[in-house]
């Protein structure tokens, strides 16, 4: 017998699921297992500080880049079967809290030689000068709201 309630509940876990694991193989691309995990982190802790669902915090207008206009999301296809499963691995052990928290509860990531790069006068975002730095990992800084 099926239960809708209980089908809807896995159907909408397993978009989450999706989702997290998409904007991990692409915005971490490249980083080793431990970016990747942080990253994956970033998007749990968001959504817990803010009260709002993985599909909330990864689609919201130019919040992840991989999911702009331009961004990644039109290569999905492209991302080897190899470094999905990374990303899987490292969306499910955030999302279910399987391993320790690299980021240190970190908010916002930047990967700043990249973005120094895109941006005009190789400046940061002027978001970046009120968020307090945790740690870098790989090619990623890790931040969380100065208090």
């Amino acid at each position: 017998m099926l239960d809708g309630g209980n089908d809807m509940a896995r159907i909408q876990h397993s978009q989450q699921l999706f989702l997290l694991t998409a904007t991990v193989a692409m915005e971490a691309e490249g980083e080793t297992y431990k970016g990747k995990l942080a990253v994956a982190y970033v998007i749990m802790n968001r959504a817990s500080v803010y009260n709002q669902t993985i599909d909330q915090v990864v689609l919201k207008p130019f919040a992840f880049s991989a999911w702009n206009t331009r961004g990644r999301k039109h290569r999905m296809q492209e991302i080897p079967d190899s470094a999905w499963f990374e990303a899987e691995r490292a969306a499910s052990s955030a999302y279910y809290q399987i391993e320790e928290d690299p980021s240190l509860g970190a908010t916002h990531y930047l990967n700043e030689p990249l973005t120094r790069s895109m941006r005009k006068g190789g400046d940061l975002p002027a978001w970046v000068s009120r968020l307090h730095r945790l740690v870098d990992i790989g090619e990623h800084s890790f931040y969380v709201e100065a208090r």
